[in-house]
């Protein structure tokens, strides 16, 4: 029998090596102002603490403009998103990509509105936006696109954030603002402002909030033990109490 001795170095090398295959959990986080930020925390903040972060392991977490996580998950710079919707078609992914996108249970129900100040008359129908100067996220003028006639004579201003837009509405530089009514209504609360005006019958688009990742068998037994505990936290009140 011949037996090998290897210096004590190498065998700790190895060591190190092997346990640097079990890689921290990366997470891309899409910031929204007063909704999940990290200098301006909301909602989101709260539930990621209390229910998700104890059930991630090992993770990391870093903090972008929504849309600059958006980009560098689609382009695999991490293996989960935070916030995210479950709208597949907003994944700028390429349509094999698709099936390898794993969405949690749903954590928050999100719609796209149309506002107005606050003493103005709401857009009841999108007609009303003829001859109007439109501003809100690229992303959600482009859902907007189709419901306007090519010669309505609109006008549209694309931002980073909500609270730009509405800084702008507020000066009477723009007269509509597209937003997410849940992010709004954080605004709204956490700068102190009157409420915006809309029309509650008309919803542009609906979606779901969620975590989203892509596949492996680590991510699929994270959102496994996500999903029991968002079925437990919607039974017992926690997520109605911390979304109303």
């Amino acid at each position: 029998m011949r037996v090998i001795f290897l210096p004590l170095a190498f065998m700790f090398s190895l060591a190190l090596s092997v346990a640097g295959q079990a890689e921290s959990l990366k997470i891309l986080a899409g910031q929204i102002p007063h909704v999940f930020h990290q200098e301006t925390p909301g909602p989101h903040n709260q539930f990621f603490q209390q229910i998700i972060r104890p059930r991630i392991g090992d993770h990391e977490v870093q903090f972008l403009s929504y849309r600059r996580a958006m980009r560098d998950f689609a382009e695999r710079q991490a293996d989960c998103l935070y916030i995210a919707i479950d709208s597949i078609d907003d994944y700028p992914i390429e349509l094999d990509e698709r099936q390898f996108i794993r969405f949690s249970n749903p954590i928050n129900r999100v719609g796209l509105r149309l506002y107005t100040r606050p003493d103005d008359v709401p857009v009841t129908a999108y007609d009303d936006l003829k001859s109007k100067v439109i501003v809100g996220a690229g992303s959600h003028l482009k859902i907007l696109e189709p419901h306007i006639g090519a010669d309505w004579g609109v006008t549209t201003l694309e931002v980073e954030t909500g609270v730009k837009a509405f800084e702008l509405l507020d000066k009477h530089r723009v007269d509509v603002v597209i937003s997410v009514d849940f992010d709004t209504r954080l605004l709204e609360k956490a700068k102190g402002l009157q409420s915006y005006s809309y029309d509650k019958d008309l919803e542009v688009v609906a979606w779901n909030e969620v975590m989203t990742c892509w596949y492996s068998e680590k991510t699929d037994r994270i959102l496994t033990s996500l999903n029991l505990m968002l079925q437990a936290a919607k039974d017992n009140g926690t997520l109605i109490a911390t979304f109303q």
